[in-house]
């Protein structure tokens, strides 16, 4: 049951990523968690003030309350993305010329960095990321003499944030492509069809004819509720065979 569960819960993850909203919904909740946590992994005399590491980790717990809750802060996600990329950006920078370039903090930044590949949408504003962190390890190499393998890393880390932004990319179209490609099969269907999920018995989708006859936009948890029991019940004379057809009713 629980192996069911975790699977089931790892599929709706997967699907939810398969959108813009949810993709940042998960990468907001990760932040959130992990921006404090990490500080511990960090030298404990290294200037890095935790009043910045809450602030920041109760701005993505709010981007995540509200992507639920706002229908506008939704259709603007990819827009705060960026902002926040940015922001993160001179967050992890000011961290490094802080600690005077530390090996540690430099690989914070680098992390940044490469997965901030993950939140952008086009080639040209992960481009223009890359060149604005550019900008600041030019500036870290003349004015505060690093080693010119500085800017030549920060290059490479482009490279690999533009090689994770086309994956990303790539697996959203697949996933947008299987959607509609099941969505295709019972869309025009004449009856009020469900789809829902045999480990959790709620519902995960359904065709026009099901949203104007029984308002499911609207009713969803109601419905989900209700064919839960009655899925529950007819399961226990109707069980799935290891082939996933059921038996027939004896």
């Amino acid at each position: 049951m629980k192996a069911s569960w975790l699977r089931d819960s790892y599929k709706a993850l997967i699907h939810g990523m398969a959108g813009i909203v949810g993709l940042y919904r998960v990468l907001a909740l990760i932040a959130a968690l992990f921006i404090p946590l990490f500080r511990s992994m960090l030298p404990e005399n290294a200037v890095d003030p935790d009043w910045q590491r809450y602030l920041l980790s109760g701005y993505f717990l709010l981007i995540l309350i509200f992507s639920f809750l706002s229908k506008g802060l939704q259709k603007q996600m990819h827009h705060l993305a960026h902002f926040t990329m940015y922001l993160l950006a001179a967050w992890a920078s000011q961290l490094v010329f802080l600690n005077d370039f530390s090996q540690e903090y430099l690989v914070l930044y680098f992390i940044m960095l490469t997965f901030s590949g993950v939140s952008f949408n086009s080639f040209r504003s992960s481009i223009v990321f890359g060149l604005v962190n550019l900008a600041l390890a030019v500036i870290a190499i003349v004015v505060y003499h690093q080693p010119i393998s500085l800017a030549l890393m920060v290059v490479a880390l482009m490279a690999a944030m533009v090689v994770m932004m086309d994956f990303r990319l790539n697996i959203q179209l697949e996933l947008s492509r299987h959607k509609d490609l099941m969505g295709s099969i019972y869309q025009d269907s004449p009856d009020a069809i469900f789809l829902a999920s045999p480990a959790t018995f709620r519902i995960l989708n359904w065709e026009h004819k099901a949203i104007s006859i029984f308002k499911a936009e609207e009713q969803s948890e109601r419905l989900s509720q209700l064919f839960s029991d009655w899925l529950k019940d007819y399961l226990k004379d109707h069980p799935f065979r290891k082939d996933g057809s059921l038996k027939a009713q004896s």
